[in-house]
This record gives C-alpha cells, structure tokens and sequence, in this order.
C-alpha cells in the first residue's frame, strides 16, 4: 500500500498517521529521536507492508503486471491500490477525501520540525502538489509513477505502468476491493495492540 491506505488506516490517530507516513524514510531501528507515537507508527506500517506482500490477493494483482513491469510490480500495485481507494472514498469514509487530506497536512505541518529529513523535503511537494487527491486520477498515479521511476536507481518500466492498469482495471479494481476488505478487519485488530 502507498501513502494514502497507510494513512487511512492510522483510523485518525494522527501520531500514528504520521509515523506511518515517515515509515518508508526511517531504515531499521533508527528512530529513537521520534516521538513514542511516530514509532508506533513507523512499527504498524511495517506489519501493513508485511501482511500486504504476503496476502494472496495482493500477489495475484501484482502477478497481473508482471510481465511488464517485473520486480517493480509491487510498487505499480501499491500506487494502483492507492488509486482505487481514492477513487471509492465515499465507501470508506464519511469525511471527504478533500477534508481528510487537508486535515492531514496540516498534522504534518505542525510536527514537520520533528520529521526525519528525506520526509520534511518531500513535505512541501506534498502539500503544494496534494498528491493524495491526484491519486484519483489516471493523470496523478502517472506522475507518481513517473516521479518514481526517475528516482530510481535501476532500469524500469513504471513509466508505462498506466498502461496496465487500463488493460487490467476491473480485474484489479475488484482484487482490491476483496483484499482491503480483509486489510481493514486486520488493521483494526493491530492497532489496538499498540
């Protein structure tokens, strides 16, 4: 999952929020400058990633798109999955995806001081760019991908990945839908734990 379901999933703790989006920018254990709640929440995005890549469903998607984009298919899926949560917000949340995100920001702005560094540079571009709205369209998922192939160290085909979202958007509208339906029951379960 990208950005957005990790978000979403956080269930508007937005300590937890917030250590699950820096998640992705802290390697290993290095987080012992952080906030108690931020480390939760780098530790409950981690037990996300792991149930996502072992789920079948999620694999399945991903299997989908192998031939094109080879190791890098998880990393389409992710921003695909991101998509179709945004897309089908309503299903998931009584608060428009508008508000939520400006609510969000505005969480980040107010601790930006206390981010690792990698997540207060990208924090801006963010904001100014409102790449979780974006994510509903094809044209935002593009961009991303794009962005995320230009970063990236090795040889890729994420560029094209819209192309295999087009070609395969049901199937992968629907494999979404089975899998963060049993996400969520897992998520609710993990979050109280912490």
């Amino acid at each position: 999952m990208n950005y957005l379901a990790h978000l979403f999933l956080s269930y508007d703790d937005s300590d937890i929020a917030i250590g699950n989006f820096i998640a992705d920018h802290v390697k290993g254990n290095k987080f012992e400058f952080l906030k108690r709640d931020f480390i939760k929440g780098i530790k409950y995005h981690r037990l996300i990633d792991s149930f996502t890549d072992q789920h079948p469903v999620y694999r399945k998607s991903c299997s989908r798109i192998r031939k094109s984009q080879r190791h890098y298919s998880p990393v389409a899926m992710d921003l695909f999955y991101d998509h179709f949560l945004a897309l089908h917000w309503d299903k998931f949340s009584d608060e428009p995806l508008e508000n939520y995100c400006q609510r969000f920001y505005s969480s980040l702005l107010k601790h930006q001081h206390e981010l690792p560094a990698k997540s207060q540079k990208i924090v801006p571009y963010l904001i100014k760019e409102n790449w979780f709205i974006h994510y509903k369209t094809i044209e935002g998922i593009q961009k991303s991908l794009r962005g995320i192939s230009r970063r990236s160290a090795y040889q890729n085909n994420l560029e094209f990945a819209t192309n295999d979202l087009f070609e395969h958007f049901d199937l992968l509208e629907q494999d979404f839908f089975c899998f963060f339906d049993e996400l969520t029951n897992y998520c609710k379960k993990e979050i109280s734990k912490l």
